[in-house]
């Protein structure tokens, strides 16, 4: 009788906790509605861009016309806009079904190993309203939001894969079909998908080895399906993207700036560059008059990379010495100098140009006609000895961003914009478009007072936690493995180790970028590694209740 008793308690207990949550997932989801999207510039790279390539897409036209600025990003985010506008779905609501859907699969990925259920239960909540998961506010164009979701789905996939790697085989399918379609969005997304793909393959590898080592029945038909479904699904849509690029622009590739003509010339310019070395200066003025004289591919651009455009974009960022461009804008000017300069730039991407700039830069090099350092290719830029001092002090302060997290706000004025393009803002997304005007302290005048107050209350509570709940997350990591012999947690420890191999790796790469190419203190940059924290909190949570006898 009084099992009976209890088993119908926990039953009541598990109805009212799932009406709370199935309650709080949707008014996450539909608490965007009435939030308008901004839209911060016509053309250009950013805004303009996402709204350009949707509409292509929307009416079946690829990514349109070839401009200089079709291939410079992953399509995926375009897409994602002209899908919710297809199907009739406000873009702030679908985004906001995402990182819902997202939550819901991050848990599901563990259930099998969690012994508290309220674990879930406070981890979903938890994630659901982490204010990284909104992005900046008001809602802009902007793919950082959706990649930092893809990043924590494509995470929940593996752990589910590694989680339930002993399982029949349509289980393990079904979460290598969800591992490769969340890998593949989050590389069509951005560029740098480098630092999450990398640890995430060394776990599934490290899955796939201990599966293959147990003497089980049809071990060798699940250590296939456990590699080689995230890997086909995965690989697929990204080879399809290349090839609808191939037939449209003549380029197999995601983005121009990955083909390795561009690769090319950008690193032979760089090696110059490292010789006349400025600090976020990737080719300094003297680079450029000495490469003028040995390239006559490269003194093409001169009247634009030295006149008035070049003061252009040597204008943008944090001030440097005239005529001096920063990294995050060299490459923009030097494109954009390019297709006005070199023959056919502007109907198709210049692979000949770059190649004959290229071969004539590192010919000079190598024949000792200019200085150069070693031969190099791909957009990284050289470390030199200067950088060192800011290369720490960037690698302290992005190190203490995965403690404590910065409010997150809109940190850009809105540039001019077209009439035409606030009406296809508001087209695509949904919803209002407009140029907003902000109260003190950066908070959007747009948002009703209570939805303010909902998220500023979320904001304050796990912003205000962050730090503590880290702390503990990385102590417990630390004391499983000094405690190796408990082998029911090394899951755990395996999987928290690679995303914090992951986070860390993130941080490193911008606190790279920010001493020596351009400044990346936004807080928007730092979306993705706060939300794979979150989740971080929530398996460290579940590891430590690990060896405790079930409850309920």
């Amino acid at each position: 009788m009084r099992s009976l008793r209890n088993n119908e308690y926990h039953r009541g207990w598990a109805a009212l906790a799932v009406l709370a949550l199935g309650g709080m997932a949707l008014l996450r989801v539909l608490l965007p509605l009435g939030i308008p999207f901004l839209v911060r510039e016509s053309g250009g790279y950013d805004d303009g861009l996402v709204l350009r390539l949707a509409r292509e897409l929307s009416e079946g036209r690829w990514l349109g016309q070839y401009q200089i600025t079709t291939l410079i990003k992953g399509p995926f985010y375009p897409m994602f806009v002209a899908g919710a506008h297809a199907v009739g779905i406000p873009l702030p609501v679908a985004e906001s079904l995402l990182w819902t859907i997202t939550c819901g699969v991050a848990m599901a990925a563990i259930w099998p190993i969690v012994n508290r259920r309220l674990v879930l239960c406070i981890g979903f909540a938890v994630m659901l309203w982490n204010p990284y998961s909104w992005g900046e506010l008001p809602a802009r164009f902007s793919r950082d939001t959706i990649a930092g979701h893809l990043a924590v789905l494509l995470t929940a996939g593996l752990v589910g894969l590694i989680v339930r790697r002993g399982e029949g085989l349509g289980k393990i399918a079904a979460w290598g079909a969800l591992t490769g379609m969340a890998g593949a969005a989050f590389w069509l997304t951005r560029e740098e998908g480098i630092w999450l793909v990398g640890p995430g393959l060394l776990l599934l590898a490290g899955g796939v080895m201990v599966q293959w080592f147990k003497r089980t029945p049809r071990r060798n038909w699940r250590s296939a399906v456990l590699m080689g479904m995230p890997m086909l699904v995965g690989v697929l849509p990204v080879l399809g993207v290349c090839e609808m690029n191939r037939r449209h622009y003549g380029v197999f590739a995601v983005v121009e700036l990955q083909t390795p003509e561009f690769e090319a010339a950008y690193g032979a310019l760089s090696r110059v560059g490292e010789k006349f070395h400025k600090r976020l200066v990737p080719l300094p003025r003297a680079a450029r008059l000495e490469i003028y004289q040995v390239s006559p591919a490269f003194a093409l651009l001169r009247p634009q990379l030295e006149g008035d455009f070049g003061r252009f974009w040597a204008d943008h960022g944090v001030p440097m010495e005239p005529r001096e461009m920063q990294g995050g804008w060299f490459i923009w000017g030097f494109r954009e100098a390019v297709s006005l300069a070199a023959p056919g730039a502007r109907k198709a991407p210049a692979m000949a140009y770059y190649r004959q700039l290229a071969a004539e830069v590192n010919a000079a090099c190598d024949q000792g006609l200019i200085p150069g350092g070693v031969k190099r290719r791909g957009m990284r830029p050289p470390l030199v000895s200067e950088d060192l001092g800011e290369l720490g002090a960037s690698l302290r302060a992005y190190g203490w961003r995965v403690f404590r997290w910065p409010d997150i706000r809109m940190g850009t004025a809105p540039m001019g914009v077209l009439e035409s393009d606030l009406r296809l803002g508001a087209e695509m997304s949904g919803t209002r478009a407009f140029v907003p005007t902000l109260e003190n302290g950066g908070r959007p005048r747009i948002l009703q007072a209570w939805k303010r107050g909902l998220l500023a209350g979320a904001d304050a509570v796990i912003r205000g936690v962050a730090p503590v709940l880290t702390a503990l997350t990385l102590l417990w990591l630390g004391l499983a493995v000094w405690r190796g012999r408990q082998a029911h947690r090394w899951l755990f420890v395996a999987v928290l180790g690679t995303m914090f191999v992951a986070i860390g790796l993130r941080q490193g790469l911008l606190a790279y970028i920010d001493a020596t190419s351009y400044y990346i203190r936004g807080t928007r940059y730092l979306i993705p590694t706060a939300l794979m924290v979150s989740y971080a909190w929530v398996i460290a949570a579940a590891g430590a209740c690990a060896g405790m006898k079930r409850r309920d």
